[in-house]
């Protein structure tokens, strides 16, 4: 069955989203090109991205624990305060995944061992007392928190993933040619490539995209996809104006 809307997450994380567009008598199709696990209790990240603001410095310790730290900051309403924040990248492959939602790390960690380089590099930028919040996978064996306390740093840490399988890529492209989607909602630059890249072979022609933020517009673009509407803010009633306006075109 044709849909009228393609949300590019699972519908427990879109309930507010998914019952305004039905509301409004939409078709919806689900489709998590991009979904990682989030961690068994997310009380403590939860609170973290409310105060994101009193801690100096944020070390995600891989690409997952930066696509849910997007998640969550969108839900406590302090995305915006991300954009001020310093970042700590542990490897290229999260300096790269905080880059596709225009956060550029301070600092790039040399591999864990020596260590003694990983502590010269973060002693460079961490200064006594400092405050650091260190987002870890579930279970992970993270070095870094007990690194910044021998440095004297005040220490957060707080569970964000855990490990899980995603679909594989065939199964987005035979997803996306049944739904046949009039419009596409996109919730983050990261999905916005994995679904671009993941259905090269796609023909985006005749959809409409919504981005719900201007970076996942600026990803869009710069993947080749014209954008036809941009919500103001990431709340359900602002995607929701912004996917009216794209059917209405």
């Amino acid at each position: 069955m044709a849909s009228d809307i393609l949300l590019l997450r699972p519908r427990e994380h879109a309930e507010d989203l998914a019952f305004l567009l039905e509301e409004e008598g939409l078709t919806l199709g689900f489709l998590p090109v991009l979904e990682v696990p989030r961690a068994t209790d997310e009380r403590g990240l939860r609170a973290a991205m409310e105060h994101v603001t009193r801690f100096q410095w944020v070390l995600p310790d891989a690409p997952q624990a930066v696509r849910v730290m997007s998640e969550a900051a969108h839900t406590a309403g302090t995305w915006a305060s991300l954009e001020n924040q310093s970042f700590i990248a542990p490897d290229h492959d999260t300096a790269r995944t905080l880059g596709q939602y225009r956060w550029m790390p301070r600092i790039l960690l040399p591999p864990v061992e020596p260590v003694e380089a990983v502590l010269d590099a973060l002693q460079s930028v961490v200064h006594d007392n400092d405050e650091v919040l260190v987002l870890m996978g579930e279970g992970a064996d993270c070095p870094y928190p007990a690194l910044l306390r021998e440095m004297g740093a005040r220490v957060t840490q707080a569970n964000a993933w855990r490990r899980g399988e995603l679909p594989p890529i065939g199964s987005w492209v035979d997803q996306v040619g049944q739904a046949q989607p009039k419009a596409v909602v996109v919730h983050s630059p990261a999905a916005a490539e994995a679904l671009i890249r993941g259905c090269a072979e796609t023909d985006w022609a005749k959809t409409r995209f919504v981005a719900t933020g201007p970076t996942t517009a600026h990803a869009l673009t710069h993947l080749g996809v014209t954008v036809c509407a941009t919500a103001q803010r990431p709340s359900a009633d602002a995607v929701l104006d912004a996917t009216l306006e794209a059917m209405s075109r």
